[in-house]
């Protein structure tokens, strides 16, 4: 103390700064060390986890291992893997303190209420039950009677309670409701779900938290209908697929519908889609059309024939091939030079399919259907090569069962009735009696043919036991062939047709036959693929071989579907498994789907034909509609002026051809995706245009009630995109709740379609929506009209009209047309956003679900024409043209 005394001041003053560094330095080494510590502690904990983690891996690894060697179910590994997934989903929740989990909302697509709340439910089964493994069993609630009803139901609890049963450590779990109990609470942290009560043996339902619900239908609002979530692939769709030189018939309505609709769906969710339509351009029956079109018009490389009906052509052409053999010769030598590509036959054949293409232009123009066409001609040249490739790698073998095996048999049975196993038969003699009488009488042929059926259907008494009778006679008569298939009586057979077709041949001195060539694959129970046929032509099978590799290899496609009829499915599953035993493709990289649908049936419930028995043309079937439709409307015209209303009457649009091929065209694609696909279903145009159930004209009025309130004298002047732009949501009533979670169930339904391709999921959520919006609009009270007054509650606000309709407000009476408003004295505060906006999102989604259900048509969507129909005028809010690509704009 001294010593500072006597100090310089200059001295003292460097003496203090010194001394202030010295006390920020300790402060900051104090702040270094508080820092160090912390990164230690945090490089601890990530030490830790890792260690955990390297626990979990090891875990599951061992448990691949123990179900590889002791040959565990693949539950267990699929158990071990959601526990690994659950650790991963405490950690990270841990993380947060215990704080609710974050949901990855991508503003650009739309959210997946179902996926999440499914997640959770799973999460809350592994922590509570880890010793077992069940799937959480989500699904949209069934229960309406509650209100507001819940969103969705776990059904989980029942199955969980058997399994914990059945594995011994069920515990204090003495019913499924404990279970059920024990699920929710062990469900994470989040802020989806509100609330969960336990109903009936143990269904759980589950209800979502307001201010989600809110927070989505706000973005709904501003940002517009979003598709899911997907992994873009590109996708192929087979669809329609006529035949040339034929008019397209009602069977060709459902593949060409269902096939535009999914292709549709899957546009909207932003795939790479391909139409594709494989026209039956190539084949044996080319060779009669180009034969009898030279015989007709023989200029027909100078002079353009005036083939107007080409379905007459087809005929007279199909009974001249019938009736006439030189006729008949001529044909296949066309075939044969189509085949070399000789310049003139080639242009007959490419001048019947521009015939034909007009014809399929303009019914997919009158269904508003776009399709790139890629026929079976397309293929021809990469069938040598497939060929050629599956020869390489030894995937085809020789077959000489058919016809040999029918003929075989047919001819024991005529020779010799009563065989059956055990029975000695000359089978040399057999087979050279049943080619005598197969070229003695081609009737014979058809036959044996029949028989070849019964044998592989393996059920038909008589030709089993003449074919065992043939099985045991070439065992002794043939012992060399039968030490060489011993135990398998087909390849026995097959390889003593072989001899005998030689030996025949060499006897006869005729051209030796030749086999079948084919691909067996590994579809049980199931005839080999016809690769090459006798003659050395190509199959529908090498066809449809060639058109999977060249999807799959050349087109790169990620997924292919086929739309078409259900009893193609056999032929479909062996050239799939073909297409797998062949390398075209890997199921586990590349989806390929066979989309099969049920027939078209009449009021008998027979197949759908005219009067008089013939197919029903499609052409016919389209006009027939628009007539109905007609019929409708002067039916509505003629009831008015009955009931003393000719103004209203003259306003119905009996002569608006426009209108009525939107109802009749949007009624039969309705009528045909509403039902499941698989089902047949009975056509109808009486319950097509009926105004009750799930049908499109119920759907018509719904809309119509959607527009009809931003038809309103208030709602006219707001500036709805501003408006969509600012305001927030709010929900109240149970009805608004139970609109808007149906509203956020779109991206759900959609995924439910994609993976399933079944587009009646999409017409039920429309069929639902519109009953959820009916609710609202009378539950809202949007209109109602209490002794002839309509109510409204409005206000203003920044020089803009907001209209709420609530059942307060100003009162708008009506007189003699014109409309007096006065403002009411009791006007109650509502939140904006709530009446005004749920009608707007409603029919946001009406837009978008008709557009992947029906398309549109050029003056907007086909729904919009009904208007007319109700209310005499065309509507005065429309969408733009493409709806697909419309968010909201009126």
């Amino acid at each position: 103390t001294h010593t500072h005394t006597h100090l310089k001041p200059h001295t003292r003053a460097h003496t203090d700064l010194l001394a202030s560094q010295r006390s920020e330095l300790l402060s900051n080494s104090s702040a270094m060390d508080t820092a160090l510590a912390a990164l230690e502690d945090r490089a601890a904990a990530v030490e830790a986890t890792m260690e955990d983690l390297r626990v979990d891996l090891a875990d599951l690894q061992h448990t691949n291992k123990r179900a590889r060697i002791a040959g565990d179910t693949p539950e267990g590994v699929q158990n071990a893997k959601l526990q690994y997934q659950l650790n991963i989903l405490k950690k990270a929740l841990e993380a947060e303190g215990g704080s609710p989990a974050v949901i990855q909302d991508d503003p650009s697509r739309g959210l997946s209420v179902l996926g999440i709340v499914s997640g959770l439910f799973q999460a809350s089964i592994q922590a509570a039950f880890p010793a077992v493994s069940c799937d959480a069993a989500v699904i949209p609630s069934t229960v309406k009677k509650t209100s507001p009803p819940p969103a969705y139901q776990c059904n989980a609890a029942m199955k969980l309670h058997s399994l914990l049963k059945q594995a011994k450590k069920g515990g204090d779990f003495k019913s499924p409701r404990d279970v059920a109990q024990a699920i929710i609470q062990n469900l994470p942290p989040n802020d989806v779900v509100a609330s969960c009560d336990v109903a009936g043996p143990g269904f759980i339902n589950i209800h979502l938290s307001k201010d989600f619900l809110e927070a989505q239908v706000t973005k709904l609002v501003r940002s517009g209908v979003l598709p899911p979530k997907v992994t873009k692939k590109k996708v192929i769709v087979d669809l329609s697929s006529p035949n040339i030189a034929k008019e397209m018939h009602v069977g060709h309505l459902r593949s060409t519908i269902i096939g535009d609709c999914i292709a549709r769906v899957l546009e909207f969710a932003q795939h790479d889609v391909q139409r594709i339509n494989h026209v039956g351009d190539w084949g044996t029956q080319f060779g009669m059309l180009i034969t009898h079109l030279k015989d007709k018009f023989p200029n027909y490389e100078t002079e353009s024939p005036p083939i107007g009906d080409l379905m007459a052509f087809y005929r007279e052409s199909k009974k001249r091939f019938d009736s006439e053999p030189e006729f008949k010769k001529r044909a296949y030598l066309e075939v044969v030079k189509l085949q070399a590509h000789e310049p003139s036959v080639t242009k007959a054949w490419q001048l019947i399919c521009d015939v034909s293409r007009d014809e399929f232009s303009r019914i997919y123009k009158r269904l508003d259907i776009r399709l790139e066409e890629k026929g079976e001609s397309f293929y021809q040249s990469m069938m040598v090569e497939v060929v050629a490739e599956l020869e390489k790698t030894g995937k085809l073998s020789e077959d000489w069962s058919s016809p040999q095996f029918g003929m075989l048999i047919a001819t024991c049975q005529k020779l010799y009735p009563k065989a059956v196993k055990g029975t000695t038969v000359p089978v040399a003699d057999i087979f050279t009696e049943a080619k005598k009488l197969v070229a003695a009488d081609q009737a014979y042929f058809k036959v044996c043919a029949k028989s070849y059926e019964l044998l592989h259907e393996n059920r038909d008494k008589d030709v089993l036991g003449a074919w065992a009778a043939l099985c045991g006679s070439a065992k002794a008569e043939f012992p060399s062939v039968a030490s060489q298939a011993p135990d398998d009586d087909k390849t026995l057979m097959n390889l003593v047709v072989k001899k005998l077709e030689g030996d025949y041949a060499a006897a006869t001195g005729s051209d030796p036959v030749k086999p079948r060539v084919v691909m067996f694959t590994d579809v049980k129970d199931a005839p080999p693929l016809i690769v090459v046929k006798s003659d050395g032509g190509y199959t529908y099978d090498t066809s449809d071989l060639a058109t999977l590799r060249y999807r799959v290899q050349q087109e790169k496609a990620d997924w292919v579907v086929y739309v078409v009829d259900a009893g193609q499915a056999t032929h479909f599953n062996l050239v799939f498994a073909g297409g797998r035993a062949a390398g075209y493709y890997d199921p586990k990289v590349t989806r390929i789907n066979h989309v099969g649908f049920g027939l078209v049936l009449g009021a008998d419930k027979k197949k759908f034909k005219t009067r008089s028995g013939d197919t029903v043309q499609l052409k016919s079937l389209l006009d027939e509609g628009i007539d109905r439709s007609q019929q409708e409307a002067a039916k509505r015209r003629e009831a008015l002026a009955a009931e003393g209303k000719p103004e209203e009457a003259a306003k119905v649009p009996v002569d608006d051809m426009q209108m009525h091929e939107a109802i009749a065209y949007g009624c039969i694609k309705y009528a045909d995706l509403s039902h499941n696909r698989t089902n047949d279903y009975v056509f109808s145009f009486d319950k097509m245009l009926d105004t009750k159930g799930n049908t499109a004209v119920y759907l018509l009025y719904a809309r119509t009630r959607i527009m009809s309130v931003f038809r309103q004298p208030e709602i006219v002047p707001l500036d709805i995109e501003k408006l969509c732009a600012s305001e927030t949501v709010t929900l109240e009533l149970p009805c608004e709740m139970r609109l808007a979670t149906h509203l956020l169930k779109f991206p759900e339904v959609l995924e439910r379609v994609m993976q399933d391709l079944m587009p009646h999921y999409l017409c039920d959520f429309l069929y639902e929506l519109s009953g959820a919006f009916t609710e609202f609009y009378e539950g809202r009270k949007i209109i109602s009209k209490p002794k002839g007054q309509v109510s409204r509650e409005w206000r203003g606000r920044g020089g803009d009209v907001h209209v709420f309709f609530h059942g307060f407000g100003s009162d708008i009476e009506s007189s003699r047309g014109r409309k007096r408003y006065t403002t009411s004295n009791s006007t109650k505060e509502q939140p904006v956003g709530r009446g005004r906006v749920l009608p707007l999102v409603s029919d946001a989604l009406f837009c978008v679900v008709a557009g992947c259900c029906f398309g549109c048509r050029p003056c907007g969507l086909q729904f919009y024409i009904y208007f007319k129909f109700v209310f005499g005028r065309s509507p005065r809010w429309l969408c733009q043209p493409c709806c697909l690509r419309t968010r909201r704009t009126w």
